[in-house]
């Protein structure tokens, strides 16, 4: 299954970034994520992995993410 979503978010784009390379961040902007384990260590790049546990309708699942694309500040491709 591959899902894509396009949004326009009106802030800087430094700013949308320092959320989006920080996967910790997530909980401060999506209610369903209850948790954020980073698997790979050192600075984001192409390669990073981390765990995130979602609920939704309430379930929880888990699951293993990557950053597949990592272009600061421009892509990011996240496989879940």
């Amino acid at each position: 299954m591959i899902l894509k979503d396009k949004i326009q978010i009106d802030r800087p784009r430094v700013v949308v970034w320092s959320y989006l390379r920080s996967p910790a961040r997530m909980k401060e902007w999506d209610p369903k994520i209850r948790a954020v384990v980073p698997v790979s260590w050192g600075e984001p790049a192409e390669g990073y992995r981390y765990r995130v546990r979602f609920n939704m309708k309430g379930r929880e699942s888990n699951f293993l993410a990557e950053f597949l694309e990592y272009q600061e500040p421009a892509k990011l491709l996240v496989h879940l």
